[in-house]
């Protein structure tokens, strides 16, 4: 559950402050009413030739142990590559058949198995956009971007850009101008705010040497007369001695206060740089990772 706490500031009432704890657990500043195409990659068996010398197990073993060996490894490869083949076919009769969310975990299984990244990075795409008809988890599709871009065959790749091109040009475009205006209010927002929150972490400054001041002045007095305590024998020196350290503790009282409050006003002014710490700010920054995820993937189809 988050947390929240209003904090006072008896400097700008007109303005309030809180500073609030999320669900992640981070802090929040609250305001009151405001790589080049290199194509398909090539499926290469294991090979255990390459490593026999390096092999103290296969130094140990047979002509006859080490041909065993190696069948049993190259079966098991089979059964990988008749397995990925197997879902990824599976996968794509899904997404024609618009059983998306099938279809990402027939994916997923896939890319667990190894190889033919750019046909499964393509699939992916496919499947988080409904095959190029819905952009709201474009950015989840953009997680294959790279492996689309390196690995993907040309004509695949073209084929998509073909479809989608134009929709992935329009999004960008569309998203260029709403980040430009998201980014121009939150830096506008933060420059009012820095005034007024700097105004204010300036005055609780003021107040924190102003209570530090008189405790170091009463501790020093406190000090002094109790080391003269006894050359008197009315009493004096210790009535002073218990009065000074009387005024020395309100004094630190005060202090601890003044150092709570420029705390939190450092802290505001801290937060008001993090665009993670505004409404305002986190839409600016979903905006600019769809944008990145848009430009992602058209270079990815675009190759």
């Amino acid at each position: 559950m988050a947390e929240e706490r209003t904090i006072d500031d008896d400097l700008d009432r007109n303005n309030k402050y809180r500073i609030r704890v999320n669900e992640d657990g981070e802090e929040e500043l609250i305001i009151d009413g405001e790589p080049e195409e290199s194509g398909q990659r090539e499926e290469v068996l294991f090979d255990v030739q390459e490593d026999i010398e390096e092999d103290e197990e296969a130094a140990a073993m047979s002509p006859e142990q080490l041909a065993a060996r190696r069948e049993k490894q190259e079966k098991e490869e089979r059964e990988r590559i008749i397995k990925r083949e197997k879902l990824l076919a599976c996968a794509q009769k899904d997404i024609e058949s618009a059983a998306y969310s099938t279809a990402l975990e027939s994916l997923k299984d896939a890319r667990e198995l190894g190889g033919e990244e750019g046909r499964t990075g393509i699939l992916y795409m496919r499947a988080y956009t409904k095959d190029f008809t819905d952009y709201s988890m474009i950015v989840s599709a953009a997680e294959s971007a790279d492996d689309v871009k390196a690995y993907a065959d040309a004509e695949s790749k073209r084929a998509l850009f073909d479809r989608a091109g134009g929709a992935l040009e329009e999004g960008i475009a569309a998203l260029r101008a709403t980040v430009t205006e998201l980014d121009r209010r939150n830096e506008e927002a933060k420059a009012v705010r820095a005034v007024r929150l700097k105004a204010s972490r300036r005055n609780a400054i003021i107040f924190f040497v102003l209570a530090l001041v008189p405790l170091a002045l009463f501790t020093a007095l406190c000090a002094y007369y109790a080391g003269i305590i006894y050359t008197v024998s009315t009493g004096l020196y210790l009535i002073l001695t218990i009065v000074f350290a009387s005024l020395a503790f309100v004094s630190l009282i005060v202090l601890a206060f003044a150092a709570r409050r420029l705390n939190i006003t450092c802290r505001r002014v801290r937060l008001n740089k993090r665009n993670t710490s505004t409404k305002l700010g986190r839409e600016l920054l979903c905006e600019q990772a769809k944008l990145r995820a848009y430009i992602a993937v058209y270079s990815a189809l675009k190759g």
